[in-house]
């Protein structure tokens, strides 16, 4: 099973957010409706209180060039937090972001798409994670 999990549009921060969330929430369903992607689910989460899935139900997590977002918009560490809580022992977090300078200011950075490894490394263990 693939669970999608994309922010619940009616819980965006402003009417810009909630109009984009929409629109890419709407493609989304569309495209993962392809018999092709086999069993699929997309789960809704609230961006202040985010849950992914029961605790201890998902062997990987992945996420794809979205820390920035978060640190910009001051949800990292409760993203890292549900990542650790729906996570089996032993399951795996894949992440992939654009990597700011060592020693940079992951808030000037996170708003050009820049996060320092360290800091990822830092929200992680906050988290939970080894």
């Amino acid at each position: 099973l693939y669970v999608a999990a994309v922010m619940d549009p009616a819980k965006a921060p402003n009417e810009r957010s909630r109009e984009y969330l929409t629109n890419d929430n709407g493609k989304l369903r569309e495209r993962l409706a392809d018999p092709g992607f086999g069993k699929t689910e997309i789960r809704e989460f609230d961006r202040n209180a985010p849950v992914f899935g029961p605790a201890g139900s998902a062997d990987v997590v992945l996420t794809f060039r979205n820390i920035h977002g978060w640190v910009n918009g001051g949800i990292d560490q409760a993203m890292f937090k549900a990542f650790f809580e729906v996570l089996k022992p032993g399951g795996v977090l894949g992440l992939e972001q654009h990597r700011a300078k060592e020693g940079a200011d992951v808030k000037e950075t996170a708003r050009g798409v820049y996060v320092p490894e360290a800091y990822v490394i830092e929200l992680a263990k906050n988290a939970g994670f080894e």
